[in-house]
């Protein structure tokens, strides 16, 4: 069979056998995915149904007074599903676990033909039940596509550097990857650090190809040169411009909340420790086994994987969600050497189970002896890591990054209060609007600070507008004195886990001014919401101070 063939075979799924394990494993996949589907909505998922209900309504990307444009794509992708199936945040979420048991599938398809079929399905299956994939697979952003995108993309990539292909197959790759890695920094910027890992393992494959004189040839020789020069171009062109500082710093840049670990380069190594440290652990010996025995996607799944972590880690946004495409290359890597290890262990185990010939008299005695050994072993290995036991529990109601409380069951009570208060202030923005319809001042360090950068500010000044809402942000104990007095009346709204916490929230001395100037709403404690109120029947401060933005008309 030519590699053509091969090709053909792996990417139209033209063997039956195939097929329906790919089949199976997509059914699977979405059968676990449906547990606990209902669980509660993280905030960045309703920047998506927020927007993704105006595009049903007027095809705009509204959110409240601003919009919210990023990865556009995706939003309209949800609003589309949305208009078939019905607007819910169970048909949305649906939606990522379709994406996500179709990534599963097209995972086992690809590494049967590039590392095996034992391979293949072991690193289809270990993927399905991670929690970080099950985590996708509920939620309601474009992660999912973006792992798919960037999937299809890399092993186009290979394939056309590695694989002898016909001319049309050649066109059709390389068309396929570029549109591929086009929509994928579409979803994310950090494509381009996936990107990256690619050219170089490219750079390096077609070295080594040049420089054995038995697979020289000028097609290798001149691709080669045309990386290099264009490389050496390219950065020249952005030193000239000026705009390597402009790039370095978008690189180095971290939002509020990841502010923390800017510096902390080894947060990405500690996390899959922490995940992982039977695997990680051992992670360098999979790796020259898996070299050892199947070189060249081996060296090509690592490069993908170890390049992109170890860029990844200088960089300053920083989370596990930014790497999880990254994952299958790694599982790729323990398929591989798997089972030869397995192999060599089974071995010694006969070995010592000769030894009792007067107690396993049989060689199939102790063949099965042994494989129950090495299943057994293999177990404890896989529920040793911290990951799998969590999945586990996330198929069983626990949330992934930290519990949310459900604000829908405390609509009744207080949405009459929302209506009727001449300002809201929130902690939590788009939960505010998602769940209520709406709020007027936002208190958080982190949004204004955000909020600073989309403008092109160093420093933030208080109630700038947050361009995705369009509505005020303050972050100051003064601003929000001003509002608690020149307001007649008022509700505040925030999340219990973090309305207290300074940045995330209001912080210790902006509780202790809320609750001396407001009376707490009691709520059902599965909402996690704090509901505090007050009433002044009149300004306190004088109409000089309640100039804007702290006006006395009820904000429109």
């Amino acid at each position: 069979m030519t590699e053509d063939n091969k090709l053909e075979k792996a990417l139209n799924g033209s063997s039956l056998r195939a097929s329906l394990v790919g089949l199976g494993l997509f059914c699977f996949s979405l059968f676990i995915y449906t547990f606990n589907l209902d669980h509660g909505l993280y905030v960045d998922e309703l920047y998506h149904l927020l927007p993704a209900q105006s595009v049903l309504a007027d095809g705009s990307l509204s959110l409240a007074e601003g919009e919210y444009t990023r990865a556009d794509l995706y939003t309209r992708f949800v609003a589309s599903i949305q208009s078939v199936f019905g607007e819910s945040v169970q048909v949305a979420r649906i939606s990522s676990a379709v994406t996500v048991s179709a990534f599963i599938a097209l995972v086992y398809l690809v590494f049967r033909s590039l590392i095996g079929k034992r391979e293949a399905l072991v690193s289809a299956f270990i993927l399905a039940i991670l929690p970080s994939t099950i985590y996708l697979a509920q939620f309601i952003r474009f992660y999912g596509l973006h792992q798919i995108l960037f999937f299809i993309g890399a092993i186009s990539i290979y394939y056309l550097t590695a694989v002898n292909l016909s001319r049309p197959m050649v066109g059709l790759l390389a068309i396929i990857s570029t549109i591929c890695f086009g929509l994928a920094y579409h979803f994310q910027m950090t494509t381009l650090i996936g990107v990256l890992a690619v050219i170089i393992w490219v750079v390096f494959y077609l070295s080594n190809q040049v420089l054995n004189p038995h697979k020289r040839n000028k097609i290798n020789a001149s691709l080669l040169v045309f990386l290099l020069a264009g490389g050496l171009l390219l950065g020249s062109i952005l030193l000239i411009m000026g705009k390597v500082q402009g790039l370095l710093e978008t690189f180095r840049y971290a939002a509020p909340w990841s502010a923390d670990n800017v510096d902390n380069v080894l947060y990405y190594h500690r996390h899959l420790r922490y995940q992982f440290p039977v695997f990680w652990l051992l992670f360098p010996l999979a790796c020259l086994v898996a070299f050892y025995y199947k070189p060249k996607p081996a060296f090509f799944f690592a490069s993908i994987f170890l390049i992109s972590v170890l860029v990844f880690s200088f960089g300053g946004m920083k989370d596990e969600r930014y790497i999880l495409f990254l994952y299958p290359f790694a599982i790729g890597i323990w398929a591989i050497a798997c089972f030869p290890i397995l192999g060599m262990f089974k071995i010694l185990v006969l070995k010592n189970l000769a030894l009792l010939d007067h107690w396993l008299p049989s060689g199939k005695m102790r063949i099965g002896l042994a494989n129950g050994i090495l299943v057994s072993v293999s177990l404890f290995a896989i529920l040793s890591n911290h990951a799998f036991p969590l999945s586990f529990h996330l198929l069983n109601g626990q949330q992934y990054r930290h519990e949310v409380g459900d604000w829908s069951i405390a609509v009744e009570h207080v949405q009459p209060l929302v209506d009727k208060a001449d300002v809201v202030l929130t902690t939590n923005d788009v939960e505010s609007l998602f769940y209520f319809g709406r709020y007027d001042f936002n208190f958080s360090e982190f949004i204004i600070g955000e909020a600073a950068h989309q403008n092109g500010q160093e420093h933030a000044t208080e109630f700038i507008l947050d361009r995705r809402t369009g509505k005020p942000v303050l972050s100051e104990l003064e601003s929000l004195e001003k509002i608690l007095k020149c307001y007649p009346s008022g509700v505040f709204l925030g999340d219990a886990h973090k309305w207290y916490k300074k940045g995330q929230g209001l912080g210790a001395a902006g509780v202790e001014l809320i609750e001396a100037h407001t009376d707490r709403i009691e709520t059902d404690p599965r909402t996690n919401l704090v509901v505090r109120t007050w009433n002044n029947e009149g300004p306190i401060s004088s109409e000089q101070q309640c100039t804007e933005p702290y006006r006395f008309v009820k904000p429109q």
